[in-house]
């Protein structure tokens, strides 16, 4: 059995993220940022049995005052929420901090291995081994899910929908990648840059557009799913503002 180097790398790769992800009790650990903070919008609304609630009269009150559920980051539809309903807190951010590693490793070993048209060389292996531990060592906002470490296996699954491989899997991917990700925090950059592909697509008759312009009709559909509170809230409620606006402390007079 010939053993692939690529894979030794990742194993390699895999070892290291595990040994330097101790849990501490149900404590929260490998935080880089304030932003990795943000798991209490996830857990708060389902500490208050509002998991499940769109409305905007929702109201999560143990935290930070009367804010509505939707202004948090927590849909019912998007995965990374589920991931904190089901699970501790803490085991939840452990496999989400591994997750998100191993798709941006893996994503961008496919691609690379998918548009490099070079022999198959030890060089070869090893620049696309290490340029995707590279991708997958970044500082990502864990918490926010996989827009950004899944961009690789997101646009490796829009090509093979381009050229008619796998397209059940490749919807299915896409589909996955729009629930773990965010329509507000990128998702909306993404679709604009997919649509002025496909529009190109379009005026050159390029083969395989009405494929992609379905593609993106699901990323789009997926994307919207898992911020939908927040789309609810902009759209039905005229007094809306945004969050940041929402949490400012006003100090009495």
């Amino acid at each position: 059995m010939k053993i692939k180097l690529e894979w030794v790398i990742a194993l390699v790769f895999l070892l290291i993220m595990g040994l330097g992800c101790m849990q501490l009790s149900n404590s929260f650990y490998m935080i880089h940022d304030n932003l990795d903070s943000e798991v209490i919008f996830k857990t708060q609304p389902a500490k208050e049995g509002l998991f499940f609630q769109l409305s905007n009269q929702s109201v999560v009150s143990s935290y930070m005052g009367d804010i509505p559920k939707n202004a948090y980051t927590n849909s019912p539809f998007n995965l990374i929420s589920w991931l904190f309903f089901l699970l501790p807190a803490s085991w939840a951010m452990f496999i989400l901090v591994i997750g998100i590693r191993v798709v941006a490793f893996t994503g961008m070993m496919l691609l690379l291995k998918t548009l490099s048209t070079q022999e198959n060389t030890m060089m070869r292996k090893l620049s696309i081994g290490f340029l995707s531990i590279g991708f997958a060592m970044l500082p990502f906002y864990a918490i926010h899910g996989f827009f950004i470490p899944g961009l690789p296996l997101a646009i490796l699954a829009l090509l093979r929908i381009q050229k008619n491989e796998k397209i059940y899997l490749n919807f299915g991917l896409l589909l996955l990648y729009g629930l773990a990700s965010s329509f507000i925090l990128g998702g909306f950059a993404f679709l604009a840059l997919l649509g002025g592909y496909i529009l190109w697509m379009l005026v050159r008759k390029k083969e395989g557009k009405w494929r992609m312009l379905l593609a993106m009709v699901v990323l789009t559909l997926s994307l919207a799913l898992s911020d939908i509170g927040l789309f609810i809230q902009f759209f039905t409620d005229s007094q809306f503002v945004s969050h940041r606006t929402e949490w400012v402390l006003r100090s009495e007079e």
